[in-house]
């Protein structure tokens, strides 16, 4: 039985977002609800509070929980202003918040593993975290 580890899938959240991509407030919302929702139903996910083998890792692992928790409360924040108006130059900063959250819960997650259904959800936040990063690239 193969097992990835949490942290190889949470470094996938460290992609390197694309120049290219201009700013677009519906875009944006969209991404924004969209790394909400799939932190949220992450945390819901039984798979993420596996037990891990040992106490240490167990403690890590409990400590990238709360640092996802976190992030998606930042997502959330994040939405809610996208929807009410607010723009790029607004939110930048929350992003930013968003992207820095995500080193430490890489950090502590680096010797968790997770079940494969888990994975597709870590899969999910990343994708939307990848192209709502994207839209905030600025030359």
């Amino acid at each position: 039985h193969r097992r990835l580890s949490f942290a190889v899938l949470t470094c996938v959240l460290a992609m390197s977002a694309s120049a290219e991509d201009a700013w677009d407030d519906a875009k944006a919302r969209v991404y924004a609800a969209e790394l909400a929702s799939s932190l949220e139903a992450l945390l819901a996910d039984s798979g993420a509070k596996r037990t891990q083998s040992s106490a240490v890792q167990q403690r890590k692992h409990e400590a990238a929980l709360i640092d996802l928790r976190q992030m998606g409360r930042m997502a959330d924040d994040l939405a809610q202003k996208l929807e009410a108006g607010q723009g790029r130059d607004q939110t930048a900063p929350l992003v930013r918040q968003i992207s820095l959250q995500r080193e430490t819960v890489r950090f502590y997650a680096k010797d968790s593993s997770v079940p494969a259904a888990t994975r597709a959800r870590v899969a999910r936040a990343v994708s939307a975290l990848n192209a709502l990063e994207a839209l905030y690239v600025t030359d």
